[in-house]
């Protein structure tokens, strides 16, 4: 519940300030609302806050932006009732010199006896309105529920510069007199913005004039602040209204100061840094005096008003009568407002950002060694991929029969030609050899390797095809690695095809002496081929060579010339085919591993672009003046305080995990299909890399926004408090920032979001304390108040 109060604005600036008050509170009202509630907050406002605009000048843009009710004005009706008034009680206090003020044509001009003219001569009717309205506040807030009879503290807050003729003119004046018109519990507080904020206003070409008033006024502030027994006796009470002084502290309040707690804004901060413009103290003050009347803190705040009179204590030693050094209370403070702006589009991206480089790092980009499983690949007998055991199942698909789809011709193998020596003249066996070699040779070696050159681009399809099957799975599953995964069980392939694509070299070219290749066997059978020959006919000059020996000899011949050399030419041709087949096989493997290799390396480019603008992402707000950029929350406060609770409650087998990494490898996305694609059917090198770039980008994009998607509804649930997303607010020289982060964390019904909250105020008070722009020393504003 809000507690009741009064904003007086006084004057130009002080109406400008209390509009905002009026506008900022408007504001937290529809921020904590629902539409089902926002009328009955902003009711809550109109029962429990008033504003006010006391002012001389009727015409200026600020006064026409109140409502009749709201708007106070204290402009005498002509010069003449003026100087008509300047009699009696009136000359106690009015400058001897001043002797033609002229009229309020133009407000009080920048004297400060004409405004405190204007209150003499209309003010007390204004004042006694505001009285009246701390009653009216007071019975409002026992029916909304304090109930009937219990004692409710209202705050008056009087707002307005000193440092021209109205506000220097009235601010005490009216204080002073509400004082004398109101119970004592009723706190006056006062926010005044000095004249180093006021000489960048309107009328800075009357900067000496604006620093006068603003010193005198002051001064005259400074002394009714005292204690009684520390005010100089040198100034005396100098208002009287018919009679009676109420320019002191009332005549039924001598031992009370006009404000409770006066603020005072000076134009730097502790660090000496000004904010951007004059508008921007305008919204400072108001931000500050909306936020004590209506914010977390500000029931903390209220409460504690006791408090702040002791611990706002800034102990000087003025002279005294007796020479002691007696100190006094100066009860003036400081008061700043820093901004947070908890932005839920811009924390649910930062933080999907920070789990895609979780999900990059954590499983996209893993390595792991696949080469047991590349093996069990090359070598699954149940598929018939590769062989099983040595070259036989590889070569005896390489040679079974094909039939020719255009054709219909059969194409198949067939048995090698042998000689047959029987019944053929011993003397034409040589004859009969000879033909057989031209039939091995130029027939059936050609068939056989016609069949095998057109088997051997079915199997490279149907093993690319079922590789590429294994790829796919690869990249669907495995937790969403399925990149680094495929990578890698592509290199493990690669590796065993490169392996036996050496041994099949080997096998056909070996020059080792102890192990010689197929090509060096045929040679040494080419060779031996006039000797097995002569070997044949031996013994066929003579007649008398038996039948017996004929059949051995051709034996001989067939077993270790004959066969020996067919089947070395087959063994030749077989493991060519094989050569080539898995050659080619290997190049198609080694195209789609660079081209994973190639989105990898992209992906963990990107993932470094992604670090490096997480990195960068807070960097030129954090220390801004609050009033020019709202301090959105450092980037490794947001990773303490939620990313690292998320990344670390997410399992890697964790669905959602899952989910974003598959984004980049499964779903049809156009990353996968372009891995996937056939090389024939691909562009240029160049075309390539930009299609990768392209494909990848989009991947981390999409897998990006399911990432924030994923945390929008958790971030959304953190926003329970306006301030969260606006400001949080702190006293000069009070550690009761905490009374706040309490209020927070006990909300009902917030639960974990609340304690999270808890902690990413408290990570960020002192940062933004330090930041806040303006938060005053009273150092500077003793300064001013005595230049």
């Amino acid at each position: 519940m809000i507690p009741p109060s009064i904003i007086v604005g006084v004057g130009g600036q002080g109406s400008a300030i209390a509009l905002g008050v009026k506008e900022r509170l408007k504001e937290f009202a529809r921020a904590r609302a629902t539409p089902l509630t926002e009328k009955a907050e902003l009711d809550a406002i109109e029962k429990s806050v008033r504003i006010f605009s006391l002012d001389i000048d009727h015409n200026t843009a600020i006064n026409s932006r109140f409502t009749q009710n709201e708007l106070l004005l204290l402009k005498p009706a002509s010069p003449d009732a003026m100087i008509k008034a300047r009699t009696g009680y009136l000359e106690q206090w009015w400058p001897e010199h001043i002797t033609q003020p002229g009229g309020f044509i133009n407000g009080a001009g920048g004297m400060r006896a004409k405004g405190r003219l204007a209150y003499y001569m209309l003010g007390r009717k204004h004042a006694e309105q505001i009285a009246n309205s701390v009653d009216k506040l007071r019975a409002n807030a026992q029916t909304a529920g304090y109930g009937i009879g219990t004692a409710i503290t209202v705050f008056v807050y009087i707002v307005g510069s000193v440092s021209g003729g109205t506000g220097s003119g009235i601010m005490l004046t009216l204080a002073q007199h509400l004082r004398s018109l109101v119970d004592d519990d009723v706190h006056i507080v006062g926010a005044i913005p000095l004249a180093s904020i006021m000489q960048h206003g309107p009328g800075d070409f009357q900067r000496d004039n604006i620093y006068a008033n603003c010193s005198a006024a002051l001064r005259e502030i400074d002394w009714w602040m005292l204690p009684e027994k520390y005010r100089p006796a040198s100034i005396a009470p100098f208002f009287y209204l018919n009679g009676t002084p109420i320019a002191g502290n009332g005549s039924d309040h001598k031992n009370e100061t006009p404000f409770d707690l006066c603020y005072l804004f000076a134009e730097s901060n502790q660090a000496g840094k000004p904010l951007p413009s004059f508008g921007a103290y305008t919204e400072l003050i108001a931000d500050c005096i909306a936020l004590d009347v209506d914010s977390p803190a500000a029931s903390a705040s209220h409460s504690l008003i006791s408090n702040i009179l002791g611990g706002l204590n800034n102990k000087i030693s003025p002279p005294v009568d007796d020479g002691s050094k007696a100190t006094k209370s100066v009860l003036f403070a400081g008061a700043g407002a820093a901004s947070i702006v908890f932005s839920v589009p811009e924390t649910t991206g930062y933080l999907g950002d920070h789990l895609l480089l979780h999900v990059l790092d954590s499983i996209v980009l893993i390595s792991q060694d696949r080469g047991d499983e590349a093996r069990r690949w090359l070598n699954n007998g149940d598929r018939e991929v590769l062989p099983n055991a040595g070259q036989v199942r590889l070569r005896e698909r390489l040679k079974q029969a094909h039939t020719d789809v255009a054709t219909g011709q059969v194409h198949q193998a067939e048995a090698a030609p042998e000689p047959r020596f029987e019944n053929v003249d011993r003397k034409s066996w040589v004859t009969l050899v000879r033909n057989q070699r031209s039939l091995v040779d130029d027939t059936w070696l050609k068939t056989l390797r016609g069949l095998l050159a057109r088997n051997e681009p079915i199997i490279l399809n149907e093993l690319w095809g079922q590789l590429l099957v294994t790829v796919n799975t690869t990249l669907e599953e495995n937790r969403g690695n399925g990149l680094r995964h495929a990578a890698d069980l592509l290199r493990g392939i690669s590796g065993s095809l490169a392996n036996r694509i050496e041994a099949l070299t080997n096998e056909i070219d070996s020059t080792e002496p102890n192990r010689p290749g197929l090509r060096q066997k045929l040679d040494l059978g080419v060779r031996r081929y006039d000797e097995a020959i002569e070997r044949l006919t031996v013994g066929g000059k003579s007649p008398f060579g038996g039948k017996g020996k004929q059949d051995a000899q051709a034996q001989a011949f067939l077993s270790t010339w004959w066969r020996p050399y067919v089947s070395t030419q087959r063994d030749i041709a077989e493991a060519s085919a094989e050569l080539s087949l898995l050659t080619n096989l290997n190049a198609h493997v080694a195209r789609l591993r660079t081209a994973l290799e190639q989105a990898i390396t992209e992906l963990e480019r990107q993932r470094v672009d992604l670090r490096l603008g997480l990195d960068d992402h807070f960097k030129q707000s954090r220390g801004q003046m609050a009033q020019q950029d709202r301090v959105l929350a450092d980037r490794a406060l947001v990773d303490e305080v939620f990313a690292r609770d998320i990344t670390n409650a997410q399992t890697p087998d964790s669905q959602a995990l899952r989910d974003i990494a598959v984004g980049f490898t499964t779903s049809g996305s156009s990353l996968r299909t372009w891995l996937l694609k056939p090389a024939n059917q691909r562009g240029t090198q160049a075309q390539e890399a930009a299609h990768l770039s392209t494909a990848v980008s989009s991947a981390v994009r999409d897998a990006r926004n399911k990432a924030a998607d994923q945390f929008s509804a958790t971030v959304q649930s953190m926003s329970i408090w306006d301030a969260m997303e606006h400001e949080f607010y702190a006293r000069v020289g009070l550690g009761k920032v905490d009374t706040f982060l309490d209020a927070v964390g006990g909300v009902p019904g917030t639960g974990d979001a609340a304690r999270r909250l808890t902690q990413y105020m408290q990570s960020r008070v002192s940062s933004c304390i330090a930041a806040a722009v303006p938060y005053w020393s009273l150092s500077r504003a003793n300064q001013e108040r005595y230049q």
